[in-house]
């Protein structure tokens, strides 16, 4: 399925699709992304100084797949989730955006933080509107021991999509 996927993608999208696995996609002071490579998932490491990093950094890497143009909104959208842990806010935080795209073919391009804690987090998307889905995603898993680490200073997620 992968296979497939990859020959549809024009030329510039598989050169900056193998650009962006040689090379992270940098955001300065916020977070870094890595795409990974997965049997049959899409996987994708996101590395930053803040926990927040790591929730805006792990929208970022998730956007490629979704669509390739993006109209801004004016709305925005109201996200309050409760877990038991920053990982289960993390997975809750991804499923939360792909079910936008899956329902109203709308994904966040901006994140307004009110507050991020380990058991809770409140914030305000704005939203892009996009036509093309390029690629179904079921959802956000665990997967693995640790989805969310500390390394070197750093929080490091890795995070798999199952497709």
């Amino acid at each position: 399925l992968e296979k497939a996927f990859y020959k549809r993608l024009s030329k510039k999208q598989k050169r900056d699709r193998e650009r962006h696995q040689k090379n992270p996609k940098i955001y300065p002071d916020r977070y870094r992304v890595y795409s990974l490579k997965h049997t049959a998932d899409i996987a994708f490491r996101v590395r930053s100084k803040s926990i927040a990093g790591i929730f805006e950094g792990s929208l970022a890497a998730l956007q490629p797949w979704i669509s390739e143009t993006f109209q801004p909104l004016q709305e925005r959208y109201e996200v309050s989730l409760e877990g038991s842990s920053y990982e289960v806010l993390l997975i809750a935080w991804l499923n939360e955006a792909l079910y936008l795209c899956e329902t109203k073919y709308q994904f966040p391009i901006k994140v307004e933080w009110e507050y991020l804690t380990p058991c809770q987090l409140k914030a305000y998307w704005h939203l892009a509107q996009f036509s093309d889905l390029l690629r179904h995603i079921k959802a956000a898993t665990f997967h693995g021991d640790s989805l969310l680490t500390w390394e070197k200073d750093l929080w490091c997620a890795t995070v798999v999509l199952d497709v």
